[in-house]
């Protein structure tokens, strides 16, 4: 709290955050992040810091708040470099949850959206076995 009133310094408090995430302790990961994002809701590393907190969720096998975590990125950053795999990640949620039509649909729009981007090329694999 005091270092809120003093301004903290971005950079280094998304560099704890990412450290607690690579360190695979994604509760404190998730939180840190979601600190980031209140003190800091115009930084450079909110798009980032937004995904993260998602892929927190994820590794935590918490599905439905991943999801929500990962539709607030796509929807408050929509123009990020991390969108195609954000919404392969969303989709990979939505499969482990057997929402297949979610996961289907969100693949369709994936590949649509960015035909040429990696997560693209992963997407259409996974479509493939979802439809075959």
């Amino acid at each position: 709290p005091s270092q809120a009133l003093s301004g903290g310094n971005a950079t280094a408090d998304y560099e704890k955050a990412l450290a607690a995430y690579r360190s695979e302790n994604y509760r404190e990961a998730i939180q840190q992040f979601d600190d980031y994002l209140r003190r800091y809701p115009d930084n450079q590393y909110c798009a980032n810091s937004q995904y993260w907190k998602a892929y927190s969720y994820a590794k935590l096998k918490e599905f439905e708040p991943a999801i929500r975590e990962f539709e607030k990125m796509r929807a408050l950053y929509p123009n990020d470099q991390k969108i195609p795999l954000a919404m392969y990640n969303q989709a990979a949620a939505h499969s482990n949850l057997g929402q297949i039509a979610e996961t289907k649909a969100l693949l369709q729009r994936l590949i649509a959206q960015f035909p040429d981007d990696a997560a693209a090329q992963a997407a259409r694999g996974d479509l493939a076995k979802l439809e075959g």
